[in-house]
């Protein structure tokens, strides 16, 4: 039940990600693309969540940049929302070359407005993270 409204919301977006364990074929996580512009080539990535057996691990930065080399192959700039106090998950964002642009107040899906920060990624920036290895 806690994690209801998070699935419908994942569901309705028809952006959903499943993650598998590739050798285990266990569900470890749900992500999504969201919010796609498709004028200003843009979309999000986010509501991310792994098994509490996969933290401290190379699943989320594997998955991020797993969709960032697909999101590139046909958007320009992709945004993520990061809770204004998860400094985990912010350095994670840092640490694949997104930069922060500030704080943004978000509702996600069902939910209360929060305070996050919004960081940014351009598929030119990707592309020097990439070659740097």
């Amino acid at each position: 039940p806690v994690f209801d409204n998070y699935f419908n919301g994942a569901l309705e977006s028809k952006g959903a990600l499943l993650i598998l364990d590739a050798a285990t074929r266990q569900i470890i996580g749900c992500t999504r693309y969201y919010d796609h512009a498709t004028e200003r080539k843009e979309l999000k990535i986010g509501y991310t969540f792994f098994a509490r057996s996969c933290w401290g691990k190379s699943y989320n930065a594997s998955t991020k940049q797993l969709m960032l080399d697909h999101a590139f192959t046909f958007a320009d700039t992709v945004l993520f929302h990061v809770g204004a106090q998860n400094f985990r998950s912010r350095r994670a964002m840092e640490k694949l070359g997104a930069r922060p642009q500030g704080e943004i107040d978000v509702a996600y899906y069902g939910e209360a407005v929060r305070t996050n920060m919004e960081y940014v990624i351009t598929r030119e920036l990707w592309k020097q993270v990439q070659s740097k290895g």
